[in-house]
């Protein structure tokens, strides 16, 4: 009897060892994957750029480094990459320039540092965090830069981004500022003419914008089928009235259709007054996807130049026309 016992605690003893190995082999591999989960979740995932960085230094392929001399910056939006220029003018009576236009059809996503494209010379974006981002290209048309056929890595940090940069994209993006004229907000050009009184030359001019900040103004141009644009900047505007505003040194009489259009007249520098006519309104839906904002265009061209008739006919209907006439040709 008491084998028979002792037999039966063996294979009682066994079957549990059997049964542990399978309870083993069930849960090791669930213990492992909800292990590698909470890793995947508690380490920091590489992020995307975002906003605005200057291009602080250059990295060559055989470890040389220099710095820029020029100002560049890069904007990470969420749809393309912006590559920009700032040329800034210490004389106070000219428009600093910032070009801007869209070099990557593509946001700025991380790669890492593994070979891009199917010849590996593709763009690779790396070390990025909430500060920085580095850069890295194949140079196989600079030959000033570094040898042809090498990488160069271009390192952009949001440190030291210049003032006037700064105020600009804000305006581009439309930023909350305090507002302290009737004049803040963005512009379209619908009209312009030279010598407003009738005699001078009629103009067909390209649409422009414009944008008023606090102490900040900018003249904007879109080029190369819309792919880019040039900003001028000033930050010598002078809000003196609601009826004038000095830029650049010049004074600028202010005639209001209504609260969302005014004619804005000025002495060019050949001596020739020049009236331009503004409507309140965005740039084109692009670029205010590019810069993620929502502002109309308040008053049509052709609606505002209707208004200015009859705010500009008062007590003499033959100069009002004249005015009308020359500053829109097309008008009936």
């Amino acid at each position: 009897m008491m084998e028979a016992n002792k037999q039966l605690r063996v294979l009682w003893n066994d079957a549990q060892m059997r049964n542990v190995n399978l309870l083993k082999r069930i849960l090791t591999p669930i213990v492992i994957l909800f292990g590698a989960i909470g890793c995947f979740a508690q380490t920091p995932q590489a992020e995307r750029p975002q906003g605005l960085y200057r291009l602080q230094r250059f990295i060559y392929q055989d470890g040389r480094t220099s710095s820029p001399g020029f100002y560049q910056y890069k904007y990470a939006a969420d749809s393309v990459g912006l590559l920009i220029f700032y040329r800034a003018f210490n004389n106070t009576t000219q428009w600093n320039n910032l070009l801007v236009e869209i070099r990557e059809n593509r946001p700025l996503l991380p790669t890492g540092e593994q070979p891009q494209g199917s010849d590996g010379h593709g763009t690779q974006i790396f070390n990025v965090d909430d500060r920085q981002f580095y850069f890295k290209w194949y140079n196989d048309r600079w030959p000033n830069m570094s040898r042809l056929g090498e990488f160069i890595t271009e390192v952009y940090t949001k440190d030291d981004i210049q003032e006037n940069v700064a105020k600009a994209f804000m305006l581009l993006e439309n930023k909350p500022q305090s507002a302290t004229s009737k004049f803040h907000g963005w512009w379209m050009r619908v009209a312009a003419s030279a010598n407003p009184d009738g005699s001078g030359q009629r103009h067909s001019v390209p649409v422009r914008w414009k944008a008023y900040g606090p102490d900040l103004s900018m003249v904007l141009d879109i080029q190369d089928n819309g792919k880019a644009m040039v900003c001028y900047l000033t930050n010598t505007v002078r809000y003196e009235s609601d009826s004038l505003i000095h830029e650049i040194g010049h004074p600028c009489n202010i005639h209001w259709i209504d609260e969302n259009c005014h004619a804005l007249t000025f002495m060019q520098e050949n001596g020739q007054k020049l009236t331009e006519v503004w409507a309140r309104g965005g740039l084109p839906p692009m670029w205010q996807s590019v810069f993620r904002t929502h502002i109309p265009l308040y008053r049509d061209g052709a609606a505002c130049m209707r208004d200015a008739v009859e705010a500009a006919k008062g007590d003499d209907l033959k100069q009002a026309e004249l005015f009308i006439s020359a500053i829109s040709p097309d008008y009936q």
